[in-house]
Formats: C-alpha cells, structure tokens, sequence
C-alpha cells in the first residue's frame, strides 16, 4: 500500500488428525540479499525468518507453527515488500506437513499491489472474492480492510454488515471499533454454504464519523451524515462438489525490453478437483498480435486439488517502446479470467493503467449495486504526463444502467499521478455483458488511448430462499424426558414468486434423529408453500426441527451425526430449480456417566458470552480467565483415566496449569462419583499483540474433547454437554499504523507519522521507532510535541495517548551517498514495556534512490 511495507498474517487450520513435521518453504527463498542483511540490523533476522529476492518475508515461521494437534491452528506473520506507484507482485508460501506418517503439500499464493490512501477516503475492501464450496459444507476466505485519506485520520464506530446470515466474521474485527488512514486489516470470514446455485454476498463497511489529526492536534472532523458508507466486499460463492478453482497472482509491471530477464507469476487450484490430465491452464495474449511474449510452466502442468502444487507464466517483451496488452486465462475452452499486462521505460511518453477493484459484479433484476461500490483506479506508470486527457466508459446493453458517481480525475495526468472514478450499476432485467473505461488524451502532439480491464456484470431473476440459522447443534441426555427444539427461518430475497417442491431432513442415520415437527407445534412452512417475491417486505415461513427424547434403557452409549435441512423450491423465468440447506449437528449422551459442564465463571471480561452480547476484554482489564466446572453426574461409578483434550482452544487461549484441577495434555486422573474438577483458560495477550489487525473476534469457544473409561460400560468421550451451551469472547487492543510521507523515489526527507486507534482502551501507549545506527546520519527533526528523539542512537518515543493520539518526526536523508543506486535505510517499531497493541507495521524500509541527474 502506498509504497508501505505492510504486515500481515495467515492462518492455517488442521481438521480432525494431528498434523506433524511443518516445514514451510517460500519461492525464491534467498540466503544472502541486502533485505536479509537489514533485517539483521534490526535484530529481525534468525533460522525462523525467510526472505525472497522480491524482499517479501515470512516471519517465524518454524516457532510458531512446528506441530498443529487435531482442531487447532496456528499463524504466520508475513511482510509485503516496499512498491512505488503501480508496482504489484505474488508470492508463494508452500507447506510440507505429515497426517498418519504420510507426506502432503499445500500453497498459498500471496498477491500485493500499491494503493494509494490519498486518493480514495473512507473505510473500503481492496476487492471481490470468488470461492467454491459444496452445498452443505463450511469454507473461510479473507477479505482486505483499509482506511483511506491523508494520513492521520480516524473513522470511528466502523461495522460490517452483511444481511447473509451464513457468513460471519470469524477472526480479524469487532465492529464498532476505529480504523486508521494506512490502516490495513485482513477480516477473516466463516463462510457456510446453503444455496444449490451460485449466489452473491455483499458486506459493507461503514462509519459514524472521522476526524483528521496532525501533531498540533484535530484539524476538522466530519459527523454522521447517514451515507458513511465504504466501498463493499462482494463474495461470489458458487457451491460445486468437482470443481477447479484457480488463484493467480498478480502481474508486476514490466520494464521494456526484458525478454532475458521475464517477470514471473505463480498459479495454484484451491478447488476440490484436479485438472484434467489432456487440458490445461494456458494464457493468451489480446491483442495476438502485441508485443507480450508468454512462457511458463503452467500449459503442461496438471494442478492437483487443494492447492497441492504451483505452477508459473511468464511474460516479457521484445519492445523498445512502453506498451500494455490484455491476458486471458483459459482452461477447457472458456474464459476463467483475465488481467492487464503493462511495460514502460525511460522514453518520455505516457502509460496509463485503469484498474478496477471489482472484475465481476453480479445483482438481481430491479435493484442496484451500492453507490461509489465500483471504482476504476487511473495511473500513470509512464515517464511522461498524459495532457487534454478525456475519459469515457462504453457498457455493451442498454438494459443495464452505469451511473458515474463521482472522480477526482482532471484534464492531465502527470508521471506517477494518480485520480479514481467510481459508480454502480442498476439493473433491469436479465442480461451480462461488461463495462469498461478508456482514457484518452495527449502529448508532443502524440494521440495516446488506453483501455481498462473490462468489469464484468451479470443481472440475473428469480427466487432466492435463505434459511436462518444456518448452523446449529442439537444435543440431548437419554434421561427419557429431555429433547431439543429449534426453529428455522425461510425468507425469499429474490424478485420472483419460490414455490416448495419439497421440505426434508437429509440423514441417512438409522435410529434416533431430528424430525421435522409436524401437527401441534409445527412451523408455518409445508411442502406446498408459496413465498412471493421481495418487494420491500421479506416473505417468510418456519420450520420447527425436535431431536429425543431418548430412553435411558434403549441408549446406552453416546450417539452423533449429522442431519441436513433441506427446502427445494422453483419458480421465476427463466424457472429456476434450487434448493437451501441448513446443517444440524446432533449428539447424544446414552449412560449415567456423563459429565455436567457449569461456568464459566470469567474474571476481567465484561458482556454476557452470548453472540449478541459476548465477553469483552481490552489489555487493561487485568487476568482475562473463563472456568468452567466439570462434575461427573453418575451416583456410583468412577470415571477413570479421565483427560481433557485442550488442543482446540481458540488462537490466544491457554490452559492455566496452575488454577486448572482438571487433567489435560498427557495427564490422566480419577474423578468420583458427583465429583468436580475445573479448567481455567486464560488469554494470552502477550501472544495476541502479534495477531491480527483491527482488534480480535474469538468465536465459538467451545468445551473440549474428555475421554474416560468407566467399570461397565468402558470407553466414553464427549465434547460438549447439554448445558453449557457455546461462549463467545472479544479481545479489542489498539493498532499504530506507521506511513511514511516519501518513498520509493528521490526525496531529501520523509515524514513519519504514526497514528493509533483504539488507544482509548488503554492508560498508555508509546509508538516508537529506531534507526540503525550509521544509516542515516542526521538525527530526525520536526518531532510533534509529544514525541521525544534521543540524541544518541536516533530513536523516536512519541507518546500516542496524547490529546492527537498521532506523532511526527521527520528523516533527513544522508549527504555521504554519491553514486546513483537504490539504497535502504530500516526503521524498527515497538511499544514500551508492558504496552500492547498491533504495530502495521512492526519494520519498514526508507527506500531511497539517486537519480541519474540529480
């Protein structure tokens, strides 16, 4: 971003075996470059620290993430390099890992690109989302949150809605916290997918108002005008149970001629489906005839399912001159996706790139994308400006409306200049096609015209039915008295009339299940249910689901599955034939022994653990524990060898040894009749200062695994017990996003400005910055009033708990530099002892470079 460095993470989950032996690898990996070398500087660099010649880094890798037992997780910090204006790139982290001693690959591809904050404000998402997953099943896809305008501004009270109940915020964000200008923040969202054909979630950021700081304090500030409303993130969600799914990386720009020295791009499929052994991912060139050169390894590689191995394109050209062309991915006859490939030089003529944040853009007959949701970000990569420029959009039908909102574009673009255009779409009837923009305009009596990556829009009808909620567990005793009852809700969001065609519970389970609940107690939904389209109303019926009860004597053990909610409908024109699913969990506990679950009982948190109301904690709220009771409820047997498997705790909770009664790990011990033991589990926030931005949701801390052997009925586990139901926790500490006014060019200094939000949950909070001692030979100057520079090692304190909560200090750059070549100078932050909070970043690079005629 905006020639930033900025950090941030991956998290990798492991399903139901533990996954040993995690050796993790990244392309280009170097062992010796000038990076590495300043990382060293700064005390970064050690065995668990890989660099690539791009300079992107991963960060303790190996420490962090050596072993993953079943159900738990772990995460990697990685940094994206330096890039100046219009630059881009893709990295790809591999991971080797063994599940019952045999050996399994996956990859991870990592694109980065350069936004400039200053030319759009607000609160926005970077861009769209397309996944695959099978109707019925649960996947995870995160979306990049970032905080616009000059720097030093602040939004506050910024949420994310979403009227999809089956996608949630699964790690990443609280709503109604602070987000910064510079501010980067990777939202991780839980996805369940319901629908039987392709559907389109949007999620929108929004405000209450802003307020721009500088070192001498508020500026202006902006209230609640009722539109603080950001660019959205649309999901793209298309439920296939053999399907390909390819993520390519972005394509950096090329410096022309380079066909010795090709840029490279990496390619992966995270679908559930190989690619066919005769049929490959190749990429062509559009125009056939320009001057892009295309090689790799891609059009004779089979990529495997789940991302299990890479392959490359590579694209240079023969051209002394600057040029663009367009590249269309193709697998299996049809168009997949497509990019805009650009080279320049030193010729003085202009190269101007108009990218849209959103390839495809997919609505309902008679409704509208929000305003200012699609923008086309206008660049000019050349080396000269771009003068009389006009731009004009061309959309292929006349059934769909493009209304341009607003642009910062003017009549020239100079070299390196940046401008935007948004707008939306309204649609009428069914119909696809695409938009695109083309920037026109002159220089040295040159006519130039340059095209932009086209959007791709899709305007369909008919019905579309949501059932809420789309996950929920069922769980009983078999006492013989007790059951479970839950109510499910069917709401037509479409624009035409559903009609049912059939209401079931899917489970092929012989014995004791869910049934839908017919007579006395049955929802308002029936197999021949007629729900009309939404028209400012939202048409709905309910469905009542009962599980048990279960006769103590006919149920002796404990008993689980998994049942499947599922209404098929039809109707619209064309007639559509879907169907909606919900999932039920359900399990039994069969015998006497069987453990209560009581608690928890929480120290420093406040709220209720309820997804509406959960606890909540910041750094100040001292110890942050949960105990719950565990109580064997048998009259007269002994529960032996008892354990308690704690691996699946969420990322940030450990089991305090010391106030925990109950056996976990490796330990075993006896528990007595109506006996009782607990489990402390405290949050680490030493651990969480790493992780992630924007604040920490920790959701669905649920009890862990027991198992236990009883005299006469052997071995038993439980997971959850019927009465302690599922708690939700919150985690809020602030962030001190770092951006430097200058860089990536030719300056004589550079502002640092440090801006944090969320510092209103905390007594203090310093930002601090250190620069390696003989970088930069002049101590930094122009500091704000609270920040503080010592003389002696050059670093920076500024204390952001101020009335400004931002802080300034300027970078002299050095006089001893002669020769023309990039240099980089490193700057460390961090906080003061027993402060916390996120740092974005926690390093950088001043990259500074003199020109050949200074």
């Amino acid at each position: 971003m905006d020639r930033q460095q900025k950090e941030h993470y991956i998290s990798i989950s492991n399903g139901s075996k533990d996954a040993q032996g995690l050796v993790f690898s990244l392309n280009e990996e170097t062992k010796s470059s000038q990076v590495k070398g300043l990382l060293s500087k700064i005390g970064l660099l050690g065995s668990n620290v890989m660099v690539n010649y791009s300079g992107f880094t991963l960060i303790n890798p190996v420490k962090s993430c050596d072993t993953i037992p079943a159900g738990g997780s772990c995460v990697l910090n990685f940094s994206t390099p330096n890039l100046s204006v219009g630059g881009s790139g893709n990295s790809v982290v591999g991971l080797n890992y063994s599940l019952d001693g045999k050996q399994y690959k996956t990859n991870q591809v990592v694109s980065y690109r350069y936004l400039d904050i200053n030319s759009v404000s607000g609160v926005n998402f970077s861009g769209s989302l397309n996944v695959n997953i099978a109707q019925g099943k649960s996947g995870y896809v995160v979306g990049y949150l970032y905080g616009g305008g000059v720097a030093g501004t602040k939004y506050s009270n910024v949420s994310l809605t979403t009227p999809a109940s089956n996608v949630v915020i699964n790690n990443g964000f609280i709503n109604n916290q602070e987000v910064a200008s510079g501010q980067v923040i990777a939202v991780e969202y839980k996805i369940n997918s319901q629908n039987s054909v392709p559907t389109t979630v949007t999620v929108t950021p929004s405000w209450s108002g802003s307020k721009v700081y500088t070192s001498q304090g508020l500026q202006s500030a902006s209230l609640s005008s009722g539109n603080n409303v950001g660019v959205p993130l649309q999901i793209g969600l298309t439920p296939s149970l053999n399907a390909v799914n390819f993520v390519v990386g972005t394509i950096p720009v090329m410096t022309a001629p380079n066909s010795s020295t090709p840029v490279t791009i990496n390619v992966t499929n995270n679908g559930n489906a190989a690619t066919a052994s005769n049929k490959y991912l190749i990429a062509v060139a559009d125009p056939l005839d320009s001057d892009l050169i295309i090689g790799g390894t891609c059009p004779a590689t089979v990529l495997e399912s789940n991302a299990s191995n890479t392959c490359t394109f590579t694209f240079s050209t023969t051209s002394v001159s600057p040029g663009s062309a367009t590249v269309k991915y193709m697998y299996n006859g049809g168009e997949v996706g497509s990019a805009m490939v650009y080279w320049t030089n030193d010729k003085p003529v202009p190269m101007v790139s108009l990218v849209p944040n959103n390839p495809t853009v997919d609505i309902f007959r008679y409704t509208a994308t929000p305003e200012n949701s699609t923008i086309f970000t206008v660049t000019n990569l050349g080396k000269a400006p771009l003068e009389s420029m006009n731009i004009e959009s061309y959309i292929n039908s006349d059934v769909i409306t493009w209304i341009q909102d607003g642009t910062n574009c003017g009549s020239s673009l100079a070299v390196n200049g940046t401008c935007t255009i948004s707008g939306h779409f309204v649609g009428t009837v069914d119909t696809q096609g695409v938009l695109y923009y083309r920037a026109l305009g002159w220089f040295n009596n040159e006519s130039y015209n340059f095209a932009s990556l086209p959007v791709r829009y899709i305007v369909r009808g008919g019905p579309v039915l949501t059932l809420t909620p789309s996950t929920v567990n069922m769980n009983i005793v078999a006492n013989g008295r007790e059951s479970a009852l839950q109510t499910f809700t069917v709401t037509n969001t479409g624009d035409a009339t559903a009609r049912f065609t059939k209401m079931e519970l899917i489970d092929s389970k012989i014995g004791l299940k869910p049934q839908i609940v017919q007579g006395a107690g049955a929802g308002t939904c029936t197999e021949s249910t007629i729900l009309s389209e939404s028209q400012g109303s939202t048409p709905s019926c309910t469905v009542v689901v009962s599980y048990g009860p279960a006769s103590p004597a006919e149920y002796t053990s404990n008993d689980s599955g998994v049942s499947k909610l599922t209404v098929s409908y039809t109707g619209g024109t064309p007639v559509v034939n879907a169907s909606i699913q919900s999932t039920i969990n359900y399990s039994l506990i069969g015998n006497s022994v069987y453990l209560s679950i009581s608690g928890p009982e929480v120290t420093g948190f406040t709220g209720g653990g309820t997804e509406s109301n959960p606890y909540y904690g910041t750094p100040e709220s001292g110890p942050l524990t949960l105990t719950y009771t565990y109580k064997n409820m048998s009259e007269s047997l002994t529960m032996n060898n008892l354990n308690f498997r704690t691996n699946k705790l969420p990322f940030g909770y450990v089991v305090d040894p010391d106030l925990s009664t109950c056996p976990v790990e490796s330990g075993v011990s006896n528990l007595g009749p109506q006996a009782e033991c607990n489990l402390v589990y405290k949050l680490d926030k030493e651990l969480l200062k790493n992780y992630p931005t924007g604040g920490t949701t920790l959701l669905q801390f649920e009890s862990p695994l027991a198992t236990w052997t009883t005299e006469s009925f052997g071995f038993y586990s439980q997971f959850e017990s019927t009465t302690s139901g599922t708690t939700f926790t919150t985690y809020l500490q602030p962030t001190i996003s770092f951006v430097l006014s200058n860089n990536e060019s030719s300056f004589e200094s550079t502002v640092l400005t440090m801006t944090a939000t969320n510092e209103s949950v905390v007594s203090s909070l310093h930002g601090n910055s250190w620069s390696v001692d003989g970088w930069l030979e002049s101590v930094p100057v122009n500091q704000s009033a609270n920040c503080s520079v010592n003389n002696s090692d050059m670093s920076v304190s500024c204390n952001l708990k101020e009335s400004s909560s931002v802080g300034e200090v300027t970078y002299i750059m050095p006089n001893y530099v002669q020769q023309e070549r990039t240099y980089y100078f490193p700057l460390s932050f961090s906080t003061n002892a027993g402060e916390y909070a996120y740092l974005d970043p926690s390093y950088t690079f001043i990259k500074w470079f003199i020109p050949s005629n200074p």
